[in-house]
């Protein structure tokens, strides 16, 4: 066994350290304890002899102290931390070890199973094995042998052959040298045939080159005709919208006026009466469609629980007409028609607005593509849900959807882009549906709640909103009220507000206009550059072929003059490039054969490997059967030294644990110590220091307050790394410690007393198992 005491081998100088700075600093602890109660004791003495007593003062306590405790319980703190490192890594070692532990248990099984099997016959059976091993071995041999010298041959094939290509490489050289020197005469014409190929060859791509940019230039001219006939074709657009809204101006305006004039002698019973009296008038009458709609109420109360409140009434409902204004006034600037109102659409408007009050969310029962907002106007809720259209504009680029707003169609893009998307543009595309053919609407004055529903399916009962705010006003016996005279107004302020956006829209577009009929005049003037251009490349082309046809006919002249010189040479040469070719030719494929050799060299390699590691395994087999007592022996040896090992391991582990059991008791221990001074100081002495109270959680550990356990030793050899914590925080309880009265000293003195006692018993009791510790160790191995 490896002794083990303080300054002996790397742990136990660690622990020796950890333990010493630990012990000093409960020390410390201990010291200023003793200090606030036995060193600062003064005995007063009475002048009434008959009452002689002693008096016991506590010595004050200063903020230093307390920080004296915390820089201590700082280094406590490192020290935890450093065991708790040298723990996992103790642990680590037992498992470690246990594993080691398992496999020299199984190697002891296997050597006990040779000796079990072993028999003259496997022992004749493996001295077989091992000749039939060789045997395959010297095949394979021999077959590396006869692989290589092949390989070896090739190798040299192509030697002599490279050699072969270069010098016929310097054949072709001095062919083409003596062809040189005979042509040496007419390289002049040569050459300028050449440089006027070279020109000819220039013209002719500038002409591509200009004729590419031509049709870049005509299809941007196309494209600049067609922006300038939409661009206009948006301008009588807009114009036909600005002659429709300055004939609706005019017809609001003689409403407004009419209106005004009404509003002083109209009676304001608006606000009491309600739409479901309303539809009970007309029921009353024969309608059969309200008193459908009347039902309504009566279903929703029974099977939904819900009653309609404000957003019944018939004033609710005026103002509930101003959403359809505002989204008419959207769709009108999209080019789209507006939308009437089904008068017996409404109840299920108002029970849905009062379910979204309760569930905050759509009911979708009785009417679907349904908008709600709420803490807006009716006409700020509208502005809301259009303020979705950035959104959607680039959601359109993404999806490849339709930016045109006469174009959407909110059913087909849910069903492309998915809820998910649509919900962020949901409100948006609903508002400029164009598939939607009519609206119902509901509104909650006191929670400034909107809602809108876009009917797909005809509706032969719709109404415009000025049609029903009459027909609301004549069933609560009114005719008009100032509110309506507001409404009136502000419908016309907005349409006018509408009529000065599309003038600026149509200035905007003629000056897109201008724009786009100046680009189109630069790009015809660049056309015809271009043309013209390409019309004097085309000349300058027909001199360029006539210089060639020239120098081809002046090269012919100067070359039949020395033709019988030149043509030998020619045919030298080209023998010469053609026996270099066949060397080429057959160089190649010697070297493909070169590779094939290589490879069956390499597989030959590879079988004599798998022959020799039989043998191998052929011998091992045969040596194990005729040693398999001596392998026992060896196995059985090692797997006690493994038992050991793992003994060791653990003992190790326990060791370190112990210790950090004792580290985190001193940092309970300070903890306890400041909790005690502290609670005996000036709280506003604590501030102005600032000092915390509990030191506990201003300056907390990075360890649990619960016990920790060491596991206990199994047949098992991995061991649960053990999570280092502090004692109990219960086992630090300290007295509160109350103001002295002038009879309460002594008491206030013996309690102290026994504060002071018991924490010096639990430091003393600290030291004692700390150095204990060690020292038992120390003794039982030097045992």
């Amino acid at each position: 066994m490896k002794r083990f005491s303080f300054g002996g081998d790397l742990m136990g100088k660690k622990l020796g350290k950890s333990v010493f700075t630990t012990g000093i600093a409960a020390t410390t602890v201990l010291s200023g304890m003793f200090q606030h109660k036995a060193s600062a004791e003064e005995v007063k003495q009475n002048e009434n002899a008959e009452t002689n007593s002693t008096e016991v003062v506590e010595k004050p306590i200063t903020v230093d102290e307390l920080k004296q405790i915390t820089a201590q319980k700082g280094q406590a703190v490192k020290d935890v931390h450093y065991q708790e490192q040298k723990v996992m890594e103790a642990q680590t070692a037992v498992k470690v070890a246990g594993q080691e532990l398992e496999e020299k248990k199984l190697a002891v099984t296997d050597a006990e199973d040779l000796i079990a099997t072993t028999s003259d016959a496997k022992i004749e059976k493996a001295e077989n094995d091992v000749k039939v091993a060789q045997a395959y071995v010297t095949i394979e041999e021999n077959k590396v042998r006869e692989a290589e010298d092949a390989h070896d041959q090739i190798v040299e094939a192509v030697r002599q052959q490279e050699n072969q290509v270069t010098a016929q490489q310097s054949l072709v050289d001095v062919a083409q040298n003596e062809l040189n020197q005979a042509k040496a005469p007419i390289s002049n014409d040569e050459n300028v045939l050449n440089q006027a190929l070279l020109e000819q060859s220039q013209v002719e791509q500038s002409i591509r080159e200009s004729q590419n940019y031509l049709a870049t230039l005509q299809a941007s001219q196309q494209n600049g005709s067609d922006t300038v006939a939409q661009i206009e074709s948006d301008i009588q657009l807009a114009q036909t919208r600005l002659t429709d809204l300055k004939a609706v101006i005019a017809t609001k305006e003689a409403e407004l006026a009419a209106l005004e004039q009404a509003a002083a002698s109209s009676p304001a019973q608006l606000s009491q009466a309600t739409y479901e009296g309303y539809l009970q008038h007309l029921a009353n009458n024969g309608n059969e469609a309200a008193a459908s709609a009347l039902a309504l109420y009566k279903r929703s109360r029974e099977e939904d629980g819900l009653t309609v409140g404000e957003s019944a009434s018939l004033q609710a409902n005026l103002r509930a007409l101003e959403i359809a204004d505002a989204i008419n006034a959207y769709r009108r600037n999209a080019g789209l028609p507006e939308l009437k109102l089904d008068p017996y659409s409404f109840p299920a408007s108002q029970v849905q607005l009062e379910y979204f009050k309760k569930a905050n969310w759509h009911m979708f029962k009785y009417l679907p593509n349904e908008n709600v907002a709420y803490g807006f106007s009716p006409a700020g809720a509208v502005d809301f849900w259009f303020n979705e259209k950035a959104t959607y504009q680039k959601m359109a680029a993404q999806y490849g959807l339709s930016t045109d707003e006469t174009q959407i169609d909110a059913n087909d893009i849910y069903m492309k882009i998915g809820a998910e998307a649509f919900a962020k543009v949901g409100h948006y595309l609903q508002m400029l549906d164009n598939k939607a053919t009519a609206l119902s609407v509901a509104y909650d004055p006191t929670n400034a709640m909107s809602e809108a529903a876009f009917l797909h399916s005809p509706v032969t009962s719709a109404v415009t909103t000025s049609e029903l705010a009459q027909q609301l006003r004549q069933g609560a016996g009114a005719t008009t009220t100032r509110a309506d005279v507001k409404a009136k107004s502000d419908e016309v302020a907005n349409l006018k507000l509408d009529k000065a956006n599309q003038e600026s829209q149509m200035i905007i577009l003629q000056g897109k206009l201008a724009d786009a009929r100046h680009s189109n005049s630069n790009v015809e003037i660049e056309i015809a550059n271009v043309q013209k251009t390409i019309q004097n490349y085309k000349i300058l082309l027909v001199r360029k072929d006539h210089a060639v046809e020239k120098a081809k006919a002046t090269l012919a002249v100067s070359r039949g003059r020395i033709e019988a010189a030149i043509q030998p040479k020619e045919v030298s040469l080209q023998k010469a490039k053609d026996l270099l070719a066949a060397a080429h030719e057959k160089l190649v494929l010697l070297r493909a054969e070169e590779a094939e050799k290589a490879q069956v060299v390499q597989e030959a390699h590879e079988a004599l490997k798998v022959a020799q590691e039989r043998l191998t395994a052929a011998e091992k087999r045969l040596s194990d059967f005729k040693n398999a007592p001596e392998l026992l022996v060896k196995a059985q040896s090692v797997l006690a030294a493994a038992v050991a090992n793992l003994e060791n391991k653990k003992e190790k582990l326990e060791e370190e644990f112990t210790t950090l059991q004792s580290y985190q008791s001193v940092v309970e221990l300070l903890n306890s110590q400041y909790e005690d001074l502290a609670s005996r100081m000036d709280p506003a002495i604590l501030k102005a220091a600032d000092m915390p109270m509990d030191i506990r959680s201003s300056n907390p550990t990075t360890f649990s307050d619960t016990p920790t356990v060491l596991p206990t030793s199994t047949n098992s050899p991995q061991v649960q790394a053990p999570k280092a914590t502090p004692a109990s925080k219960q086992e630090a309880k300290v007295e509160e410690i109350k103001p002295k009265k002038e009879n309460s000293q002594a008491v206030a003195g013996r309690d102290s007393s026994k504060n002071v006692a018991a924490t010096t018993g639990v430091v003393v009791g600290l030291l004692a198992g700390l150095f204990g510790f060690k020292k038992k160790k120390q003794s039982s191995r030097n045992d």
